[in-house]
C-alpha cells in the first residue's frame, strides 16, 4: 500500500474523494527500478498501471 499523499502528487488523482483515494492506495504498491531495468516488455499482458516519479 502507498499513501494517499503519494497518489495526490499525480494530476490523474487530484480532485478525487478521499475515500476513493484510500481505496486506490490500498491496492497500490511502490516499485523501484534502476536505469536500464525493464519495467515491462512488448507483448506482456497489461495487468497494471505504472506511474513514474523522478
Amino acid at each position: 500500500m502507498i499513501s494517499t499523499d503519494v497518489l495526490s502528487q499525480f494530476g490523474l488523482f487530484q480532485g478525487l474523494p478521499e475515500s476513493l483515494m484510500t481505496e486506490i492506495a490500498a491496492i497500490s504498491s511502490e516499485v523501484s527500478a534502476k536505469q536500464g531495468d525493464f519495467i515491462f516488455r512488448e507483448g506482456e499482458k497489461a495487468d497494471k498501471a505504472l506511474l513514474k516519479t523522478i
